[in-house]
């Protein structure tokens, strides 16, 4: 009984995940490489944001990116919601500077 459910929700979250969710999970996955690499290097270089803070930031502003590109198609109609949501992205470039600059 278990498995039988088991097994409708994989196939109910490969149907969601059509081709176009797996290109999201395949960036965010790159974000979370690369910026640990980053953090890695500062962790042997003994500097103050290490592995886990770069692992964080670089996730976070990637998934907030995502979001901002992927995430409100469904909500903006032709000539009747007029709005950038490319704008929060715009302002991820800000926070991130502001955080490092202390």
């Amino acid at each position: 009984m278990i498995a039988t459910e088991a097994h409708a929700s994989l196939a109910a979250a490969a149907r969601a995940l059509n081709g176009e969710g797996w290109l999201q999970a395949g960036e965010l996955g790159l974000a979370l490489v690369l910026s640990a690499v980053i953090g890695l290097e500062r962790e042997v270089r003994q500097k103050n944001a290490g592995l886990r803070t770069h692992t964080l930031v670089g996730v976070g502003a990637a998934l907030f990116m995502l979001i901002s590109k992927y995430g409100f198609t469904d909500v903006l109609e032709p000539r009747l919601v007029v709005l950038d949501p490319s704008r929060v992205a715009a302002q991820i470039v800000t926070g991130v500077v502001s955080w490092v600059r202390g």
